[in-house]
C-alpha cells in the first residue's frame, strides 16, 4: 500500500511540473504580433493525458480502497467488541476519535487495551484481521474459553491475558511476550515439564526399589542354600 501510494504520489508531481513548467515558458515568452510563433502548452500531448489519465484513476482507487479498508477495520472492532462482551465502541473513525483502549499510529490500529473491564465473554479470533496489531492486553477480566490459535498470525510484541478464565492449551507464540497468570485452567509448557519431572521421578523411584528388592531376594536365597560346615575330628580325641 505504501508503494501504491508512493507510485500515485510521483506520477501526480510529475505530470505538476510538466504543467507548470509550461506555464512559466508562456509567462517569459509571450507571443506578439511581430514575434514569431510560439508553440503553446494549452495542448497536451498524447503521452501527458494518458499520464494525468492515470494519475485521476489512482487517485479515486486509493480514496476507494482507504475507504473499504477504515469500514472493514470497524466491522472488524466491533465484532470484537461483540464477543468480548464490550459496548463503548460507538462510531465510524477508531483512530480520529480516539475510541477507549485503541492506540493507533498513522491511521493504523497497533494496539487493542481494556484492562479491568469487567469482560465476561470469549477472545474473538477476529483479532487476527487486524494485521498491524502489536500489542493486546486484555487482563484482569473475566474472560471465559480458550486462547484462539488465529492470534498466531500476528506479529505481536506482547499479549497480557493474565487473570482471567482461560483454559486448555496456548498456542505456539513465536516471538510474543505471553502472560497467563492467573488462569488456573491454562496448561501451559512450564506446567507440562513439572508433570513429566514428577512422573520421571516416581518411575526411577519405583525403578530403584525393585531393584533393591530383587537384590535382597537373591541373597536371601543364596544364604539359605549355603551347606553348614561339618565338624573335623582331630587324633588329637583318640
Amino acid at each position: 500500500k505504501v508503494n501504491f501510494a508512493f507510485t500515485i504520489g510521483k506520477l501526480c508531481v510529475s505530470s505538476f511540473h510538466r504543467r507548470s513548467d509550461c506555464r512559466k515558458h508562456r509567462a517569459i515568452l509571450r507571443p506578439s504580433i511581430s514575434s514569431p510563433a510560439i508553440p503553446l502548452c494549452n495542448s497536451l500531448s498524447p503521452k501527458e493525458s494518458m499520464t494525468n489519465f492515470w494519475c485521476l484513476l489512482c487517485l479515486c482507487v486509493w480514496c476507494f480502497m482507504s475507504v473499504v479498508e477504515k469500514a472493514e477495520s470497524v466491522d472488524t472492532l466491533l465484532s470484537i467488541a461483540s464477543d468480548l462482551g464490550y459496548s463503548g465502541w460507538k462510531g465510524s473513525e477508531p483512530c480520529q476519535h480516539h475510541w477507549y483502549g485503541v492506540d493507533c499510529i498513522g491511521g493504523r490500529i497497533i494496539g487493542i487495551m481494556l484492562v479491568a473491564e469487567n469482560l465476561t465473554g470469549v477472545i474473538s479470533p477476529r483479532f487476527a484481521d487486524i494485521t498491524s496489531l502489536r500489542v493486546i492486553d486484555l487482563s484482569h477480566n473475566r474472560l471465559r474459553g480458550t486462547i484462539p490459535s488465529e492470534l498466531t498470525r500476528l506479529n505481536l510484541t506482547s499479549l497480557d491475558l493474565s487473570y482471567n478464565q482461560l483454559h486448555g492449551k496456548v498456542p505456539p507464540f513465536k516471538a510474543t511476550v505471553v502472560q497467563l497468570q492467573g488462569n488456573p485452567g491454562i496448561e501451559t509448557k512450564t506446567r507440562g515439564t513439572h508433570r513429566g519431572l514428577i512422573i520421571g521421578i516416581i518411575v526411577l523411584s519405583v525403578l530403584l526399589i525393585g531393584v533393591a528388592c530383587l537384590a535382597v531376594y537373591r541373597e536371601m536365597r543364596r544364604r539359605r542354600r549355603r551347606p553348614e560346615p561339618r565338624e573335623v575330628t582331630t587324633l588329637d580325641e583318640y
